[in-house]
């Protein structure tokens, strides 16, 4: 897993789209800390949910802080 993970910080990023129960969807791009500013979705590849969602696959299901527990529909 780390070299997965310093591979996408080499690449820049990754793009991930959720869908929470209620079938919404939400996009979010992983970039590193000194990245944030640029991405209006960006979260850090260290944060709690940037860790899951790098650490996901097409069609896991992960548990988000707030406790919704969202499916992982598209990975780009």
């Amino acid at each position: 897993m780390q070299a997965e993970l310093a591979a996408l910080c080499a690449a820049g990023e990754k793009s991930e789209r959720i869908t929470d129960p209620h079938d919404k969807t939400e996009t979010h791009t992983i970039v590193g800390v000194d990245e944030l500013d640029f991405e209006p979705d960006a979260l850090s590849w260290i944060s709690p949910l940037g860790k899951a969602l790098l650490a996901s696959q097409l069609g896991d299901r992960i548990t988000l802080e707030d406790g919704r527990t969202v499916k992982i529909v598209k990975i780009e």
